[in-house]
């Protein structure tokens, strides 16, 4: 990019009233200097002064100074290279449309975007973010409304990155917005009305990160059991763990969600008695988990579950679980089970909704709520919408709220 700098045009420079007034300044200097010398100094020097004034304010007040904006570089740039600027008559780069000697100027305005993010042109980089397009002046000059454009998110962290921390102290509210391959995710995790009064934590969490080298999407969503004393250690160190088991067994190429669910238990086992060492059982981490792993190609993708978590598909009548019927075993959470229920994915699907039973239970029993969520959620949305689509007002679904919305856009 060019640097840009504040020029003088020549018709400026042919009136500049800065030499008058210099040139009306030393003459009268050099009359006060002149009736000083015959004694009559202070009269002189009054009316020099009087006259240095009324002369400044006579050049001065008709000039307008036309200061205009030049580009340094090369000559020659298009409006879209000059953010829509237009070519004055003398030929620089100027902000303004028309004759400044017979329209009022005004400066440029513009409208705030309707979401925030970025177009979607292709860059030949999967899942990354692209610049907006920049806005062009209509015939009045001013920045034409820029219409909504597809709020991107950021790139998912590598799972083999994940930070698990041994203090858990989650937020109220957490959410994220991703993007890779041709993923869009949003996700959204929200303390419950029961938890805000009593002034417990919240017990849901959520990863969303990507696999392998970046080749797999992995999302694991955890709802901590609300009798479990650590339920939020489980949550947070279960969602962590696991998708860093995923990642691991991805890259070997050993298969098998359980042997993941294995592997994360015995790490979540270690970590645990690093954590409590005065007697804690591990049954106070209790936690229900239900992920996706997914090719960013979009070839063959699972769902699977332990616990009342649910995957579930948009549709034109509400969502359809891609489970079969959770059977309500208290033994079925993590890490007391690793048996897990596994169901293969159709990424063609409108939206994938991952959810705790804070959002599944109100989808299947309230069909406001449902549709809701169905219109809502019918392409992606940005980060802010989809939390505030989960703030749903409903007197009987006082827990935590969490839930990770995806969509697959197969390229064409």
């Amino acid at each position: 990019m060019g640097a840009y700098h504040c020029g003088v045009t020549p018709e400026t420079q042919e009136r500049n009233p800065f030499v008058s007034i210099a040139v009306l300044v030393v003459v009268m200097a050099l009359v006060a200097g002149l009736a000083g010398r015959f004694g009559v100094s202070g009269v002189v020097a009054a009316i020099c002064i009087a006259i240095a004034m009324i002369g400044t304010w006579v050049l001065l007040s008709p000039q307008i100074e036309t200061l205009e904006v030049v580009h340094a570089g090369s000559p020659g740039r298009s409006a879209v290279a000059t953010g829509g600027a237009k070519l004055a008559p003398t030929g620089t780069v100027t902000a303004f449309v028309g004759n400044p000697e017979s329209e009022p100027r005004e400066r440029l305005r513009s409208t705030p975007r309707l979401a925030v993010g970025f177009d979607t042109g292709d860059t030949g980089r999967p899942g990354s973010p692209q610049p907006a397009h920049l806005p062009s002046l209509n015939e009045e000059g001013f920045v034409d409304s820029v219409a909504p454009v597809q709020a991107l998110g950021q790139l998912p962290q590598d799972a083999s990155a994940l930070q698990v921390s041994t203090t858990v102290e989650p937020n109220s509210n957490v959410s994220g917005a991703y993007t890779l391959g041709q993923f869009e995710v949003r996700a959204t995790s929200r303390r419950g009305s029961d938890h805000v009064i009593l002034n417990d934590l919240r017990q849901d969490d959520y990863v969303v990160a990507s696999a392998a080298g970046g080749r797999y999407l992995v999302v694991v969503v955890a709802d901590g059991q609300g009798a479990a004393e650590n339920a939020h250690y489980g949550s947070y160190w279960s969602c962590r763990l696991l998708a860093q088991a995923i990642d691991q067994h991805l890259r070997d190429g050993v298969p098998g969600i359980e042997k993941m669910l294995e592997r994360t238990r015995e790490e979540l086992h270690s970590l645990f008695e690093m954590r409590f060492t005065d007697g804690t059982k591990l049954r106070t981490i209790a936690t229900t988990l239900v992920g996706l792993i997914a090719p960013i190609d979009g070839g063959p993708a699972a769902g699977f579950r332990v616990g009342d978590g649910d995957l579930l598909v948009a549709g034109a009548d509400g969502w359809t679980s891609v489970f079969a019927p959770a059977i309500g075993d208290p033994e079925a959470v993590f890490p007391r089970s690793v048996e897990a229920d596994v169901a293969p994915l159709d990424l063609d699907a409108r939206c994938l909704l991952l959810a705790t039973d804070g959002v599944s239970a109100p989808l299947a029993a309230n069909d406001d709520v449902a549709l809701s969520f169905v219109e809502g959620l019918q392409a992606p949305i940005s980060e802010v919408e989809f939390d505030q689509l989960l703030s749903f007002p409903l007197e009987e679904a006082r827990g935590d709220r969490t839930a990770v919305g995806i969509w697959f856009s197969p390229k064409k």
